[in-house]
């Protein structure tokens, strides 16, 4: 798993998020968002999982977790 494309396409915001990502690659997640800076996620890798805490998502719109 190299990424994760999240979309909330809802009128509302979405509260954070705790993902499980089995076999990811790397040690570190990037939360890549149109027009914002890039965010370092906090993460914790359990075996072959990786738990990653996303921000909120406000509504209609779209990030990328990347996996490096």
């Amino acid at each position: 798993l190299v990424s994760v494309f999240i979309l909330n396409n809802s009128i509302d915001y979405t509260p954070e998020l705790t993902l499980r990502l089995r076999n990811s690659i790397g040690n570190n997640a990037v939360w890549v968002r149109p027009n914002q800076e890039d965010l370092i996620l906090p993460s914790v890798q359990y075996g072959k999982e990786r738990i990653v805490k996303v921000p909120p998502v406000e509504a209609w719109n779209v990030g990328v977790i990347e996996l490096k």
